[in-house]
């Protein structure tokens, strides 16, 4: 009898999560709410919880309650942690004592034990469901059970909630391409429409900052042409050399390139200007005519970013129109010069 009612009260808890968390289609409140729901049934004193980043492969906290406010910078990589280990086996872990346990990576001083589980989407683990207390031995097998069913849940929600995300931006992404394509092919002179092109860029994809760069006759250099929300000490930085930049590689392969942190990476020739305009993260893309690169067009962040996939094809195929657009412009210059 003991069992039967532990079983039915475990229902009983999940169904409530379940209508909890299925209460919301937004990602990050999805997240925020399967976190609280698990705390509170695991009576613990903190939690968080944790996905892989799919660019950097690190462990990021996307969620957490109870933890200090600076948790959330802290980055591990796949096998670092109690949480690391749990997200490169796949399997759970229940640490009575954090401390004798040469896995455990300190963030909250206080803390005795820990539970953790994977988050699983299709079968690929995504993450980490963390709780933890400041009680040693504070979980039980049957916690670890609950726990457990509650990140399939919490999965299934995390799933829809992508799925929901991606298809909504796809949505307003291709309704402002339309939108903005008729725009740039209405412009018929070649330095307003390189401005309309920044413009564009930048608020289609929310960036801080958009440059656009083009080859000079010699195709050895890339020169900026236009850009918005640029101050003086970027738009009067040298040119670039298409044989030995960065944003050449994306001219030489005719490929999207990003940088989660220009003011950090070895391969990016102007740090210092990147620290005093602001900028974090670049996503380049070519400007590419009759299959040859012209150019490229860059949107820069103010914070760290990913750049989704979603994210990198539909500045691609805005960059596609820019290049039409440009060319166009270019061409009815030339008919009225002849002319």
């Amino acid at each position: 009898m003991s069992e039967l009612q532990e079983k039915y009260e475990r229902l009983s808890l999940l169904y409530h999560v379940s209508n909890v968390i299925h209460s919301t289609l937004d990602p990050q409140q999805a997240l925020q709410l399967i976190l609280r729901e698990a705390v509170r049934l695991m009576r613990a004193s903190s939690g968080s919880a944790v996905l892989i980043n799919p660019t950097n492969g690190f462990l990021e906290i996307q969620a957490s309650q109870g933890l200090p406010a600076d948790a959330a910078q802290l980055k591990l990589k796949l096998g670092e942690g109690i949480t690391g280990w749990v997200a490169r086996t796949g399997k759970p872990a229940r640490v009575g004592n954090v401390k004798a346990d040469t896995r455990y990576v300190m963030i909250e001083g206080n803390i005795c034990s820990e539970l953790a589980v994977p988050l699983e989407v299709e079968g690929v683990v995504r993450g980490v469901l963390n709780v933890d207390s400041d009680r040693p031995d504070a979980f039980t097998e049957s916690d670890q059970q609950l726990l457990e069913a509650l990140a399939l849940e919490a999965a299934k929600v995390i799933r829809n909630t992508w799925l929901y995300e991606q298809l909504r931006l796809r949505a307003r992404w291709f309704e402002t391409l339309v939108s903005v394509g008729q725009t740039i092919n209405s412009t018929i002179n070649v330095d307003d429409a390189l401005k309309v092109i920044t413009r564009e860029a930048a608020q289609l994809m929310g960036a801080q900052m958009c440059s656009l760069l083009l080859l000079d006759e010699s195709r050895q250099w890339l020169e900026l042409k236009a850009s918005s929300g640029a101050g003086a000490t970027y738009i009067q930085k040298p040119r670039l050399s298409l044989e030995e930049s960065l944003l050449g590689v994306v001219v030489r392969r005719k490929k999207p390139l990003q940088v989660e942190n220009v003011q950090t990476s070895s391969r990016y020739q102007h740090v210092e200007i990147a620290r005093r305009e602001g900028l974090v993260s670049l996503l380049s893309v070519p400007l590419v005519f009759n299959g040859q690169a012209i150019g490229t067009l860059n949107v820069y962040t103010s914070s760290p970013h990913s750049f989704s996939n979603e994210e990198v094809r539909i500045l691609s195929a805005f960059a596609e129109l820019s290049a039409l657009a440009l060319e166009k412009a270019r061409l009815y210059e030339r008919v009225v010069d002849v002319e």
